[in-house]
């Protein structure tokens, strides 16, 4: 670890530690044989995540979940005699919840009939954020952050669990990520004091390559008791290489508390939506602010003469840098024209170019954007609205302006310029052009990337796209993005294969950029002795091409079921989530429930976008359906908040209110896009055992695996749990009619569990979903560029893949109304593709990134497929499944019946029930096979066998530690080592174990 330290000239004395750390593997090297019942554990009835709470700086108080023993008698009374408070029923796991003192949890859990005491963990939707940080909210404690000793953690958090706290003399904390000139850096964070101190307060270093300090940013934060948002923002100076965020506190007196911190490179331009009137902003002719506002209080208003708005302040930018600008416009009385646009200027400030958007007449807010890239001598850039003319109106409202970094030299018009080769052939420009009069070619064993890298952070979705042509149909070549660390490593990639193009086809590969990642280089490979490749016209963005609403129901078949008259009727959905707001679905709901009091009003919008995926009576324009299973009926349980955030307890009250009501409602099918830490192993996790309960009761249910991935051992809870169905994302890579180029994104969390099962358990669609929701609620007014024409927004993640599937089951069973969830999981999971390389036998993705592949909704809902999963497994019971980890090889193993390694050299292919049939080894690749790959085999044939093997050694995103140690099979007995497993806390305190939209859109 290099070190340097800086000095600060704002009362503050702190070193910096440069910690360059690869991302955090938190692999759960999960153990074990077979699934086989276990015994005691080495834990009490405290669980493992209230065990670490109470041994920190822990609040005086703590929401808690108290289970009894049997009937538990008298447990109530004594959690009263020491002082708690009841605040919840929660009989489905036999418990409440209840807060109680700190102190008084040990005495508590010592009482006759308490069974267990558990944290009452959060559980959030997640809207992902293009947060540069690591950790921004402290909830992995101080990983990624520099801390002095008067920095501490605190559970007085602003969201979470945690936050930090500085007192007790001068001092505070800093992360350093790459930087880059030119870049418009704003940074904020949560912020309360507690006490009188000196000075307090934050900002941003600007460092060079040999970490010296060349510019800052710093905000002093006032006293404030109750968490206020500060913010501050600047350009990057020329020779940036680095930024380091801090925060401070001078004096022995008083606290700090910070939490939930921000760098972005979002341009920082202040009162885009008017709120401020018209500050910052330069207005001629006839401009007004009026109440007539697309969100807030305040819009602008251009009429009825002529009139302008333009920003004060000036975006820095580079030659060659997109900017896209936008928001949300509409017009009144037909006006001579209106419009909004870009000016480029050069350093001098004279306009060097411009792009320019005009506004059609409607009379309804509509988001609009405008991109353009700056041409040679930009130094800078200013956005503008107008109108011209006697007549008509324009208003304007919640502006945006964003960014992206293109190519050099696309099209090979400057010859190789910006290009580098390697290989042993060579590359040529030739006249065989696409666009202009250049185009490259590759000879046989010749690669092409971009001479310097291009900046991206960890998070951001990067396409590359082109004209590509074969001299030979029989040679082919490949395309593709290395994404890179600071030091030029790489650490991640996407491609794609070429063949078979003998003229010029446009062809693109999109990659989603993994923690870490600063840098990313697109290039070109011709392989083989023969032969040659050409190409022109190259393209990286961040712009994804545009969906159709209705893309993902052709993927997966839902379109063929509801042709055939299948369509849900008569089952239904329960969606668990944020509520649900009908006039987006144009139907209504046949019950509501909220968990969580007040109304039952969807504020936030996931679980309005999640029931319009499973049941939306909403058309594409076209009197097409948008929805899997339009003729299901819905019931909307609340129990996450109008910021996507709930606890344990409310979840389980939500799912205690299900098992009353399924009879009376007909609820077949619980969708829980939601996710929360894992506390220790599954059947110590009160929600988990919620949620086993409806499925002993005849109801499936659905969980997202998480957007969480690619580490192992990310799935969050309650996907993993062995019983229920977990389902994780792919994407058809903006092509529903091939599936070739399909592939799982990054953010797709992977198993093995905790206890050693294999999940997700099937894959669904998860990317670039369009549905209609309040453009009101908060999630749409916080992602104003996911909206799309005619109220549609688009997003992505394990939350829409499990919605999708929860449709496909409601359409399973209205076509098999006598299904079981056993057999719905095993028809599901037998009847999915699985991602296989070109020989149609070797898989391109581990088990544990795909479970059984792809689901088809054709062949679930028609096909024969008798059997059942989970086999003999009971609800309520505690198993262990077949995966281990070799310490001696660093890999993921399956075990045989008698929990022996299986061996190495073969991979394992999902044949029915819990059944894995040999096949070949896994070597990489992606190719989604066409046709149904499983058909018969070896079902459920009493008890829980697996015969199959496979191990994982690693790869670029795989690579991780072991937290088991020991020895797990003696006496057919499973030893949980808690002591190793919980020291460093990496599974239930991570702060990325929350599920909802990703933010990126692959």
């Amino acid at each position: 670890m290099n070190q340097k330290t800086v000095f600060p000239t704002i009362g503050r004395f702190a070193a910096i530690f440069i910690f360059f750390a690869a991302v955090l593997a938190f692999v759960a090297a999960p153990v074990g044989g077979t699934a086989v019942p276990q015994g005691e554990t080495a834990n009490n009835n405290i669980d493992a995540a209230l065990q670490s709470l109470l041994t920190q700086d822990a609040p005086e108080r703590v929401q808690v979940i108290v289970q009894k023993d049997g009937a538990g008698t008298g447990v109530e009374t004594a959690v009263a005699q020491h002082g708690g408070t009841i605040t919840k029923e929660l009989p489905i796991i036999n418990g409440f919840a209840a807060e109680l003192a700190t102190d008084a949890i040990q005495l508590v859990a010592s009482e006759p009939g308490v069974k267990q005491i558990s944290l009452d963990a959060t559980v959030q939707s997640s809207t992902g954020s293009s947060n540069l940080l690591n950790n921004p909210g402290f909830e992995d404690n101080f990983s990624y952050w520099w801390n002095s000793s008067s920095m501490s953690i605190s559970w007085d958090e602003n969201s979470g669990s945690k936050a930090a706290r500085i007192g007790q003399g001068s001092g505070g904390g800093s992360q350093m990520i790459a930087g880059a000139p030119g870049q418009t850096y704003t940074v904020s964070g949560w912020f309360k004091t507690s006490g009188w101190s000196s000075w307090a307060g934050f900002g941003l270093d600007f460092l060079d390559s040999n970490y010296n300090e060349i510019g800052e940013l710093v905000r002093t934060v006032g006293n404030t008791t109750d968490y206020s948002l500060f913010s501050v923002s600047g350009v990057a100076p020329a020779n940036t290489a680095y930024v380091s965020l801090w925060v401070w506190k001078n004096g022995n007196s008083g606290y700090l508390y910070a939490d939930d911190f921000s760098v972005t490179t979002v341009q920082a331009l202040e009162n885009l939506s008017f709120e401020a009137g018209l500050d910052q902003w330069a207005a001629q002719g006839d401009v007004a602010i009026d109440s007539e506002a697309y969100a807030g209080a305040n819009a602008v208003r251009i009429g009825k003469e002529n009139g302008s708005v333009e920003h004060s302040s000036l975006l820095s930018v580079l030659p060659g840098e997109t900017l896209t600008f936008g928001g949300w416009f509409k017009i009144q009385a037909n006006p001579e024209w209106a419009g909004f646009g870009i000016d480029f200027l050069d350093g001098n400030l004279n306009e060097v170019g411009d792009v320019i958007r005009t506004v059609s007449n409607h009379g309804n807010y509509q988001n609009l954007v405008v991109s353009g890239v700056a041409p040679p001598n930009s130094a800078f850039a200013r956005i503008w609205v107008s109108k011209n003319g006697q007549k008509g109106y324009l208003f304007a409202d919640a502006l945006t302006i964003t960014g992206d970094t293109i190519l050099q030299n696309p099209g090979f018009e400057a010859g190789l310029s910006g290009w580098g080769t390697g290989g042993t052939g060579s590359a040529t420009v030739v006249s065989d052009a696409v666009v202009g009069s250049n185009a490259v070619e590759l000879g046989p064993y010749t690669g092409l990337g971009q001479a310097d890298a291009i900046l991206a952070n960890g998070g951001d979705t990067v396409s590359f796209s082109g004209y590509f042509k074969l001299s030979d149909s029989s040679q082919w070549a490949s395309m593709g993005l290395d994404f890179l660390d600071e030091y030029g490593n790489e650490i991640g990639e996407a491609v794609r294969l070429l063949s078979n193009i003998t003229a010029y086809e446009y062809l693109l590969v999109t990659g989603t950029a993994p923690a870490g990642t600063t840098s990313v280089r697109p290039w070109l490979y011709k392989d083989g002795p023969n032969g040659t490749l050409r190409a022109d016209e190259l393209l990286m963005t961040v712009d994804m091409p545009t969906p159709e609403i209705n893309d993902y129901l052709q993927i997966i078949g839902a379109d063929q079921v509801q042709d055939q008259g299948v369509d849900g009727s008569g089952v239904t959905v329960a969606i668990i989530d944020t509520g649900v707001d009908i006039d987006p679905l144009g139907r209504g709901l046949l019950a509501e429930y909220s968990a969580i009091g007040g109304s039952n009003e969807d504020l936030h919008g996931h679980g309005t976008f999640m029931a319009g995926i499973v049941a939306s009576h909403a058309s594409d324009g076209e009197g097409g359906t948008v929805s899997v299973a339009p003729g299901a009926n819905l019931v909307s349980v609340r129990v996450l908040d109008d910021e996507g955030k709930g606890s344990y307890s409310e979840v389980i009250d939500g799912l205690n209110w299900i098992l009353t009501h399924h009879e009376t409602h007909n609820i077949r099918v619980v969708s829980m896009s939601l996710s929360g830490p894992v506390t220790g192993p599954y059947w110590e996790n009160p929600l988990n055992q919620a949620v086993e309960a409806l499925w002993d009761a005849g109801i499936v249910v659905v969980a997202a695996a998480g957007n969480t991935g690619p580490e192992a051992g990310s799935i969050t809870t309650p996907g993993n749990d062995p019983f229920v169905i977990t389902v994780g994302a792919f994407t058809d890579n903006y092509t529903p009619d091939n599936r070739d180029d399909d592939y799982i994104p990054s953010f797709s969390a992977a198993g093995p569990t905790e206890a050693g099962f294999i999940k997700p358990d099937v894959m669904a669609p998860g990317a670039h979903i369009l549905m209609y929701i309040d453009a009101a609620s908060s999630w749409a007014m916080n992602h104003p560029h996911q909206s799309r024409l005619n109220g549609l927004y688009q997003s992505a993640g394990t939350s829409a893949a499990t919605a999708v599937t929860s449709g496909v089951i409601a359409l399973m069973l209205d076509e098999n109304p006598n299904l079981t969830p056993d057999e719905v999981k095993h028809r599901l999971m037998v009847t999915a593709r699985p991602a296989l390389e070109a020989d149609g036998e070797t898989l391109a993705y581990s088990l544990f990134q795909q479970g059984a592949g792809q689901i088809v909704a054709t062949e679930a809902v028609f096909g024969n497929y008798p059997g059942a999963a989970n086999g003999d497994m009971v609800p309520g019971s505690d198993y262990v499944g077949p995966v281990i980890y070799d310490d001696a090889n660093g890999v993921y193993r399956l075990v045989d019946q008698n929990r022996d390694p299986l061996p190495f050299e073969d991979n394992y292919l999902w044949d029915g029930g819990n059944f894995w049939a040999g096949g070949n080894f896994w070597a990489g690749g992606n190719f989604w096979a066409g046709g149904n790959f499983w058909a018969g085999g070896n079902f459920w044939a009493g008890g829980n066998y697996w015969a199959g093997g496979n191990f994982w050694a690693g790869g670029n995103f795989w690579a991780g530690g072991n937290f088991w140690a020991g020895t797990y099979f003696e006496n057919s007995d499973f030893y949980w080592n808690s002591n190793n497993y919980w020291d460093d806390g990496h599974y239930w305190d991570e702060s990325h174990y929350w599920n909802g939209f990703a933010e990126e859109q692959p």
